[in-house]
């Protein structure tokens, strides 16, 4: 962040976080902000979140970054990505109707994955259930391949759209 200095946006490259259980904290993985380069060649597998008040995963400015066969349960988002790619696949994500989240609200929040400002995705063989919001939101010129993914009990969309370009095969509702 701006305030923690000295900073002199390095980013990270090649990095795997695997096998990880994180529970009960604001944020998983990722970043605030994005100062500097662009992480690259980012790999989150299998890893299982819980009680996540706000992303699990939080990207920005993320290159070529994999998230695979990870579970989150309870959590706000499971990911957020600004200026991003890379692609999200085989995850399971059940947000529950009792958890409560303690910060973010609006379009980004409150969906299994929110993608936004110009990023890229494909986004394939995952289930959603029981978002807040939208099982998947694409956002802001973003562009997303969204196929083969379980969308089921959502509070509004199971997929939902706006100023970005998306396609669409074999989703199940």
């Amino acid at each position: 962040t701006p305030k923690m200095k000295p900073h002199d946006g390095t980013a990270c490259d090649t990095v795997t976080i695997r096998n990880c259980n994180i529970y009960d904290y604001m944020a998983g993985i990722g970043t605030h902000t994005a100062y500097g380069d662009a992480a690259k060649n980012i790999r989150i597998e299998n890893n299982t979140f819980k009680n996540i008040s706000n992303a699990c995963v939080n990207l920005r400015k993320f290159e070529n970054v994999t998230i695979v066969d990870n579970t989150a349960k309870n959590c706000t988002t499971f990911v957020y990505a600004s200026n991003s790619s890379g692609t999200i696949t085989g995850n399971k994500v059940t947000n529950g109707t009792s958890y409560k989240p303690m910060t973010s609200s609006g379009l980004r929040a409150k969906n299994g994955i929110t993608i936004s400002n110009g990023s890229s995705f494909t986004i394939e063989k995952n289930t959603f259930e029981k978002a807040k919001s939208n099982g998947i939101c694409v956002w802001e010129g973003s562009t997303a391949t969204i196929k083969n993914n379980k969308i089921k009990n959502n509070k509004l969309y199971g997929i939902r759209t706006q100023g970005s370009t998306i396609t669409l095969k074999k989703n199940s509702f």
